[in-house]
C-alpha cells in the first residue's frame, strides 16, 4: 500500500448524517487530492473501531457527481468509524496517516 501525505484540507471529506449511528446509511463526499489527479475510480476504505486496529473493513466504489465523488455507507457497529481513499492508481489520501474518524453515537440522549 502507497501512502500518500500530500495536504488534505478540511472540506475533502463530508459525512451525513453527523452524529453518525448504527443501523443509518451515510454519504460520503470526497475532493481530496486524489479527485484532481482524474481518477477514473475512487474507493473509501472504511473499517470499524481504534485507528490501529480496523475491523470490518470494506472500499465502497465512490460515484463521481457534480460536487465530488460519493458514495454510502451502512453502519454496522458502534464505537468509531474510520476512513481513507485510494484511486485506482493505488494512490492512497490518509490524512497524513490520521485518516479521517468518527465517533459512533449510541442513539441516546443524555
Amino acid at each position: 500500500m502507497v501512502l500518500n501525505n500530500d495536504i488534505s484540507t478540511s472540506d475533502a471529506i463530508a459525512v451525513e448524517p453527523v452524529p453518525i449511528t448504527p443501523g443509518e446509511r451515510v454519504i460520503i463526499r470526497y475532493k481530496g487530492f486524489l479527485s484532481d489527479e482524474q481518477a477514473q475510480d475512487i474507493y473509501a476504505h472504511v473499517g470499524y473501531g481504534p485507528n490501529d486496529n480496523w475491523q470490518d473493513v470494506q472500499d465502497v466504489k465512490l460515484q463521481n457527481s457534480f460536487n465530488g465523488w460519493q458514495g454510502t455507507v451502512d453502519i454496522k457497529h458502534g464505537g468509531r468509524f474510520n476512513i481513507c481513499f485510494k484511486d485506482n492508481n493505488s494512490r492512497w489520501d490518509n490524512n497524513y496517516g490520521h485518516n479521517w474518524s468518527y465517533e459512533i453515537h449510541n442513539g441516546s440522549r443524555r
